[in-house]
């Protein structure tokens, strides 16, 4: 969990330890997200999403 009191050291680890997590979630969703992207007919089109890692960063 990212807190306001972390220092700068502690807040870079924090994110280097979800950033694996996010990139496969990605990868994984990626496929999905190009059939979607090809069957919009209207744009420009906004796609917005929050994921939260098992240790609660969104």
């Amino acid at each position: 969990m990212i807190l306001s009191t972390m220092t700068l050291s502690e807040l870079s680890n924090e994110l280097l330890k979800d950033y694996k997590e996010v990139a496969a979630r990605w990868k994984a969703f990626e496929p999905k997200f190009v059939r979607m992207r090809k069957r919009r007919v209207i744009f420009p089109w906004l796609w917005e999403t929050t994921v939260q890692t098992k240790r609660k960063n969104e």
